[in-house]
């Protein structure tokens, strides 16, 4: 086979234009040139298809709404009332139509009210007891449509009154019992003499460092439904037994919480009394914003606590700000510093405190203002 040089001196020596045949090995070499760019270019394109890196900027999620409620916006919601919000989020009622059961209707189910375009049970709704605006007062609960007596814990509702069965001896382990003559009651039982930490008051065994009606001595009366805590009246306040300090539809409000850690553990001698005094005296060196207390002392926690609670309007009106959110936020009140907590999910709410209502759980005691 005659080489390329000989054909190009041929075709000379015959007048013949030369004619410049193809380079093999330049050929190859641009060909593995550009394989190299086109897989460098399709490797460029994946790493610029990678997926984005999360934002850094995104908020940790939200603690939980209380039972049946949800987190929509910044505030929590109950979809099977809420016109706003019903049945989901953002989905709004029109007007004239009232939310009921999580869907927009004309008119409520039948065992339910409709109290402003919100569908309400008045047989047992406090805020709307018997009919939409009935609020019961401090200290009932609405029952069969009516504000009944609620006793606090440890004590019955027995003939319009609240009664311990434990130490009153006409009503000694039951609202129809009594003691014989010259007999006491206690724990429940007609003895013939009290127990040690207890005396002997009109018939009854009586823990006076407790007792409203015989506050470190018998027959010594805190006034106006105050408390009695280490034998000592506490004014201003009224007891509504063992649980969580709530707003009137139940909801979580601002809380300010302050730890006593010089009283840990709150289970030795008198420090459990001493938290109690604390508190109820700082919710009244705060009486502008504070509504009620919440005396924390559970097992599980040495350190006892007190929580002052407050709504957005009365904070505000006392001349301190409310931020859009707070969980565990440091704030200073009159050089005092707290740690402050809005609602359940950290959303600081616009509603207001209204009328106090208990939440029971175990270690937890609410004291709620009467003289507001």
């Amino acid at each position: 086979m005659r080489s390329l040089r000989a054909v190009r001196l041929i075709r000379r020596r015959n007048g013949l234009p030369t004619v410049h045949l193809p380079n093999v090995k330049r050929c190859k070499t641009m060909f593995m040139i550009r394989l190299f760019i086109l897989v460098c270019l399709v490797l460029a394109g994946c790493e610029g298809t990678s997926p984005a890196a999360p934002d850094a900027e995104t908020p940790d999620a939200q603690l939980p709404c209380p039972s049946g409620q949800e987190l929509c916006g910044d505030a929590c919601a109950d979809p099977q009332t809420d016109r706003m919000n019903c049945g989901a989020c953002g989905t709004a009622c029109a007007d004239g139509e009232v939310c009921s059961m999580g869907a927009c209707a004309l008119s409520c189910e039948t065992s339910l009210t409709d109290c402003s375009g919100s569908c309400r049970d008045v047989q047992s709704d406090r805020a709307n007891c018997g009919a939409c605006g009935t609020a019961c007062v401090s200290g009932e609960i609405c029952e069969a449509g009516a504000c009944v007596l609620s006793c606090p814990s440890g004590l019955a509702a027995c003939g319009g009154t609240c009664r311990d069965y434990q130490t009153d001896s006409n009503h000694c382990g039951g609202c129809d019992t009594s003691c014989a003559a010259g007999e006491l009651c206690s724990s429940g039982s007609c003895v013939a003499s009290c127990s040690d930490g207890q005396t002997a008051c009109s018939g009854s065994c009586i823990n006076t460092n407790y007792n409203p009606a015989h506050c470190g001595a018998c027959d010594n009366a805190c006034a106006g439904g105050s408390t009695c805590s280490g034998g000592t009246c506490f004014s201003h306040y009224e007891y509504l037994g063992e649980g969580e300090c709530r707003n009137s539809s139940g909801n979580y409000s601002i809380r300010l919480k302050k730890i006593f850690s010089d009283l840990r553990p709150h289970t030795a001698g008198t420090n459990a009394a001493q938290a109690r005094r604390r508190c109820l005296d700082l919710c009244l060196e705060h009486t502008s914003f504070c509504l009620s207390a919440t005396l924390v002392l559970r097992d599980d926690w040495l350190s006892p606590e007190c929580h002052l609670n407050t709504d957005r309007p009365t904070f505000t009106a006392a001349g301190h700000s409310v931020p859009a959110e707070a969980w565990g936020l440091a704030r200073y009140v009159d050089g005092v510093r707290y740690s402050m907590s809005c609602g359940s999910t950290g959303a600081c709410p616009t509603e207001a405190y209204g009328i106090g209502r208990l939440n029971p759980r175990s270690g937890y005691h609410c004291y709620q203002r009467y003289d507001l």
